[in-house]
Parts: C-alpha cells; sequence; structure tokens
C-alpha cells in the first residue's frame, strides 16, 4: 500500500486481458469497478476525469469534457464496444445508474485495485494510471507499433516528444531488453 503523495508505478494490462477482468468483475456483481476499468481504458482519461464523469456524460457521444490537469478541452468519441458495455451495466442494475459513475478517492481506489489484481491473479502493478497505460499499449499495438500512433498518443497524453511517450509506456524498456536478448 503506499502512502497519499508516494510516487507509485504502474503497468499497462494487457487488452484481452482487460476485457476478461471486466467481464469477471461484471459476473461477480462488481459492476462499479468494472465500468471504472472499462470507460478508463477505452477512453485514456487520467483518474480525476474519470472521477468526475456522469451518466448523462457517457449518454452523449462524443463526449465533450475538460480535463481537470490541463483545463484543456477534448473529444472522446465512444467505442461501439465500450457504449455496450455500458448499456449492459445499466440493464443489469436496477434502479438505472444516476450521478457520477465512480465515487472513491483515488487513495482508495488504488488500494482495491490491487486487492483485485491480487484476486484475479494479475501479474501486474495495477493502479488507475493502469487505465492510461493499457489505452496507449492498445493504440500503439493496434496501428503495428508504428512512430505515427506515438506521435497522435503524445498529442493525446499531452506529451512534449515521442520518447516521453515511449517511456510513458514502457516501450523504451522493452526495446532496451530485446537489444540484450537478440544478441
Amino acid at each position: 500500500m503506499s502512502l497519499k503523495g508516494q510516487r507509485t508505478t504502474a503497468d499497462y494490462l494487457p487488452w484481452n486481458d482487460m476485457l476478461l477482468l471486466i467481464q469477471k468483475l461484471a459476473r461477480d456483481g462488481n459492476y462499479e469497478y468494472a465500468t471504472l476499468i472499462a470507460v478508463g481504458s477505452y477512453t485514456g482519461l487520467r483518474f480525476s476525469d474519470l472521477s468526475r464523469l456522469t451518466w448523462e456524460d457517457i449518454k452523449t457521444n462524443p463526449l465533450v469534457l475538460t480535463e481537470q490537469k490541463t483545463k484543456k478541452v477534448r473529444t472522446i468519441h465512444l467505442h461501439d464496444d465500450l457504449l455496450q458495455f455500458l448499456e449492459n451495466v445499466r440493464l443489469l442494475t436496477n434502479p438505472k445508474p444516476i450521478g457520477v459513475l465512480y465515487t472513491f478517492s483515488l487513495q482508495y481506489t488504488n488500494r482495491k485495485l490491487k486487492s483485485i489484481a491480487r484476486d484475479y491473479r494479475l501479474d501486474i502493478q495495477f493502479s488507475t494510471h493502469s487505465f492510461r497505460k493499457t489505452f496507449g499499449r492498445r493504440i500503439w499495438e493496434k496501428n503495428n507499433h508504428s512512430e505515427k500512433s506515438l506521435i497522435l498518443l503524445g498529442q493525446v497524453f499531452n506529451h512534449s516528444s515521442v520518447a516521453i511517450t515511449k517511456r510513458y509506456l514502457g516501450i523504451r524498456d522493452k526495446e532496451i531488453k530485446d537489444i540484450y536478448l537478440n544478441l
């Protein structure tokens, strides 16, 4: 468990593992965390923005919001798979979800995510920041590990260079590891 304000690392969750996790959480009746992980991984939003989203916000597509950290307006086109998942959650939870999607603090959420990682046997450092990294890795992989996808992700993440985006996604570490392993 980390202390408030302590710097920690977070890993990304491979996309198919993320999809399986939200499916298992929903099956187990943990709709709140299934929804948080799904929306976070499909949008790449920071927790500070995720925790302000309402069910009304996600009914509008595209979703338009002002990021709390950067104060920049961001337009996000919600993926059909995410919209279908959210509709299923809405149908499974009665009464209909209203208000904010998620109500717990960052610290509590990160503790709970560590517990989820343990309970569901995820071999990663799992935190709210994992959602952004999962999103970024998915985009990079779906675009054949292209430099163009890194440039676009850098814009989405507000990074000042591709090198920072690579480091953020853990790509640089993999490239360096591959140097040694491919001798």
